[in-house]
């Protein structure tokens, strides 16, 4: 229960008392009626005061009360009322206990007020001062102390009442049932009411502190948060109260009455805003329910980029709608900084990626016999070498330099290929797309030469890390019969042809039963294999016929390609033969026109003239690119690699019989070549 001190305190807030406390009573402070008691209370003991010193300075005859007291007597017991009224006011203002000062007027005032029921002036009227004590004591005093003063003060109205001695005043017996009931019923009174006030204080006060501690406790959750969490009204403005983490997140300060939307100006676009307002009206509607509004949240991971500035950001979103006791309806949203998860997961999927890259490649290298896979490996660093030095030569033209460059990853992607190197075959795919864009640039500048540069780098790594895979299963491998250079071409040109047969739906034999394995021996190695490779592949492709097809020609289902090498009158002699539909000369007709190699209707009668386009770099006849062909540089890389070693190719084709490739090397050394 509050003490004196602080019910005075209250009382006489608002005569500017203690303006930094808050009011006992109530938020807000006293009303105009406390105030007006305060100003009465100070007015009367002013009053008293003045009036007592005007009795001591006139000592004039004052009536009835001159019988007993004089004026100088009656004058003394008015100021010592006055004086203690004002001390009791100043005392309020000081910081001392205040128990003691307090019971000095209160005690005062009892005692006048019990002296005037003894003495019962104007017939007994001056007695019902005593009705004031109960309801002024327990006010002064609070309960306990009230209820022992007005208790006591009933016991003396008694003993005044039935001792007739003590009294001056005699009460008739009509006045003292009237007097006692009516002290009872304010004592009683006063006391529940006061019980009951008590009670509500209480309860009130432990309401506050329950309140405030969970306000504190709120306020400790909310600052400990993790995410952003705020409200927003239909407006979508920035309610007061919002978690700490909230401006760090979003990277503003003071977020309060600012609209959500505008927040996002540099992350979205106008109509993306538009979308999510619009979602937000769904919000407030209520017209799905929590699970689908979270499906439909347009920015439940947003790529968020801050109107101040700073690094971008990955935000997931959640919002719901949630109800004020006005019954407005607001928007809960809870805004959480993923970047660092997101950022992480990336990575994780990129070793996961790169795990299961390297696991595939190992998986691919386990199925290629050493030998083989040792053959691909310098054919490859013969090509990176080609690369390299085109590179460091200035002289050579951008054009000229993107031109071998294809090639040699032609060269490479295709020696991938047959050895089921998939990956691998696709980053060269990769790469020779880009120089295919370059050479369609105007002009190539140096940032475009780097950019391939490093790409070319990148697959030269992996090509180390093969060399590494090989060495290991070397060293866990039991030696046996080695393979010779003939059975290794026979191996690729197998594989070669199995592979281009699975990719275009077709079937193909393989007759190998013409190489000479000492004419293998006598041939440049790499060459040899290249252009093998490569004719194999473009008859697979461009010559055999579909099954279906071959059939209704009356064909067997399965094409037919025979290669052999042999050494005649000091030459090697490759050919390559299959049974297919032979070149398709208007196709080739059409491509050449389409390419202004001829002019349109050109009426050409040697077919040489027409044959001859299909080494022209970039030529084919392919409806698409793909891994396996379409690019036009596999015959080009034929005709290329031949004249380097000073050879010739000559071509023999009949419509739907086949065709055959004739091509004829000086005999030397392979190891010349290697």
């Amino acid at each position: 229960m509050p003490d004196f001190k602080s019910r005075i305190r209250t009382l006489f807030s608002g005569l500017g008392y203690e303006k930094n406390e808050e009011p006992l009573f109530m938020a807000g402070g006293p009303d105009k009626y406390y105030k007006i008691l305060a100003y009465a209370l100070l007015i009367a003991s002013s009053s008293i005061l003045a009036y007592t010193m005007f009795l001591l300075l006139q000592k004039r005859n004052i009536g009835l009360v001159a019988l007993m007291y004089g004026p100088s007597q009656l004058g003394v017991v008015f100021m010592t009322l006055a004086i203690a009224c004002i001390a009791g006011i100043a005392a309020l203002r000081t910081r001392v206990p205040f128990f003691a000062p307090a019971l000095i007027p209160v005690i005062l005032l009892v005692a006048n007020c019990l002296e005037f029921f003894r003495l019962g002036f104007g017939n007994g009227f001056s007695g019902l001062w005593v009705f004031v004590i109960p309801p002024l004591v327990y006010f002064i005093a609070g309960k306990k102390i009230g209820f022992c003063i007005s208790l006591a003060i009933f016991v003396a109205i008694l003993i005044f009442i039935f001792f007739p001695r003590l009294s001056i005043y005699y009460y008739s017996k009509e006045k003292i049932p009237r007097i006692i009931t009516i002290y009872l019923l304010l004592f009683i009174t006063t006391h529940i009411y006061e019980y009951i006030s008590n009670s509500k204080e209480k309860n009130l006060k432990k309401l506050n502190k329950l309140l405030k501690t969970e306000r504190d406790e709120f306020t400790i959750i909310k600052d400990s948060l993790k995410t952003g969490i705020f409200l927003m009204d239909k407006d979508l403005i920035i309610q007061d109260h919002y978690s700490c983490l909230l401006e760090n997140t979003l990277g503003i300060s003071n977020l309060n009455g600012r609209k959500f939307t505008d927040l996002l100006a540099s992350s979205l676009t106008g109509a993306e805003i538009s979308t999510i307002s619009d979602f937000f009206d769904m919000v407030l509607e209520r017209r799905f329910d929590a699970d689908m509004l979270d499906d439909i949240n347009p920015i439940q991971e947003l790529n968020y980029i801050s109107n101040e500035g700073g690094a971008p950001k990955t935000l997931r979103c959640a919002f719901a709608p949630i109800n004020r006791a006005s019954g407005e309806t607001v928007i809960l949203c809870n805004i959480e900084d993923i970047t660092a998860k997101v950022e992480l997961q990336k990575q994780f999927q990129r070793e996961e990626a790169k795990h299961q890259e390297e696991m595939n490649t190992l998986f691919e290298v386990l199925q290629i016999a050493p030998e083989v896979f040792n053959d691909f490996i310098e054919d490859a660093e013969y090509e990176f070498e080609t690369i390299n030095n085109i590179l460091k030569n200035s002289r050579v033209s951008s054009k000229g330099t993107l031109a071998t460059i294809f090639q040699s990853i032609h060269a490479i992607k295709a020696n991938s290929i047959i050895l089921g190197l998939n990956n691998y075959s696709q980053k060269l795919h990769e790469i020779e797309s880009y120089i295919k864009d370059l050479q369609a640039k105007a002009d190539v500048g140096f940032d475009d030469m780097l950019c391939l540069t490093v790409r070319i780098e990148s697959v030269m790594g992996d090509k180390d890390n093969f060399r590494k895979s090989v060495e290991k299963i070397k060293a866990f491998s039991i030696d046996g019969v080695r393979k010779n250079t003939a059975d290794i071409l026979l191996e690729n040109l197998n594989r070669t042809a199995e592979r281009a047969a699975v990719s275009s739906g077709k079937k193909v034999e393989m007759d190998t039963s013409g190489i000479d394995a000492a004419a293998i021996e006598s041939a440049p190695r790499r060459l040899v294999k290249e252009v093998l490779l490569q004719l194999v592949r473009n008859a697979v492709f461009h010559g055999i016929e579909s099954p279906d097809e071959r059939l209704e020609k009356g064909k067997k289902e399965s094409g037919l390609v025979a290669v052999s090498v042999n050494i005649e009158n000091e030459r090697i002699h490759i050919k390559l033969q299959d049974d297919g539909k032979g070149l398709d000369f208007e196709k080739i007709r059409q491509r050449a026109e389409q390419m202004h190699l001829i002019r349109k209707n050109e009426k050409i009668e040697d077919k040489n003239r027409i044959y001859q386009a299909i080494f022209i770099p970039g030529f084919s006849t392919a409806g698409s690119e793909g891994v396996y062909a379409g690019r036009g540089v596999g015959l080009d890389l034929v005709r290329s690699r031949i004249k380097e070693h000073n050879g010739t190719i000559k071509i023999q084709t009949e419509a739907g019989k086949g065709s055959i490739f004739h091509i004829f090397l000086p005999l030397q050394n392979s190891e010349e070549d290697n």
